[in-house]
């Protein structure tokens, strides 16, 4: 960035950045229950991932 005001009239330039963005992102979930008499079983099992 540079500013320029030597003559009396104000310029400003400024440089640009190219930037690449990346962003991920990654889930686990689990679950459960358990009683053993006369059974009960639930279970729940995920897993997820994105990027951009």
């Amino acid at each position: 960035m540079s500013f320029d005001s030597a003559d009396g009239r104000i310029q400003v330039r400024r440089d640009l950045k190219d930037r690449r963005e990346v962003q991920s992102i990654a889930t686990i979930s689990a679950g459960g229950k358990t009683e053993t008499g006369p059974w009960t079983i639930v279970y729940d099992v995920a897993w997820s991932y994105a990027d951009q």
